[in-house]
């Protein structure tokens, strides 16, 4: 079999993936697996410890994401209808993921529900950046 024809996974010969990225991902995936590969479960330090570990990288690799979510959330909340108006007209969105997070997320937990209620709770009281409300979940 020639060698050559064998197409080899090199992540830092693919166009457009600077070096910082390959190494934010395989530090990610290195503490995945060191963590043994935590479950989503809402009482579990190493869940907690490996999300802080997704979300600290996505800021890294996406900062431009994490400004825009950043305005665009305040004026959100600046924009916010009282309860009862919310109640009257629909639900109040608790809190948003941006886009790459939300996938790098759903990269380690694919079946995760993140919009439940418990995990909206304790997802905002740890990284209150991503509420969307004013008002208490």
């Amino acid at each position: 079999m020639n060698k050559s024809a064998v197409p080899q996974m090199n992540l830092v010969s693919i166009k457009g993936i600077d070096k910082m990225t390959i190494a934010l991902t395989e530090g990610l995936m290195m503490c995945y697996e060191k963590a043994g590969r935590p479950p989503f479960d809402l009482n579990s330090p190493a869940f907690w410890a490996m999300l802080h570990q997704v979300i600290t990288v996505w800021q890294k690799v996406f900062p431009w994401e994490v400004e825009q979510f950043n305005k665009d959330n305040q004026e959100y909340i600046k924009e916010e209808r009282s309860i009862n108006a919310s109640l009257k007209g629909g639900l109040i969105r608790q809190f948003a993921l941006p886009p790459n997070l939300y996938r790098m997320i759903k990269a380690f937990w694919k079946e995760t529900q993140l919009t439940d209620k418990r995990f909206a709770k304790k997802f905002t009281d740890r990284y209150p950046f991503f509420k969307t409300t004013k008002h208490n979940l």
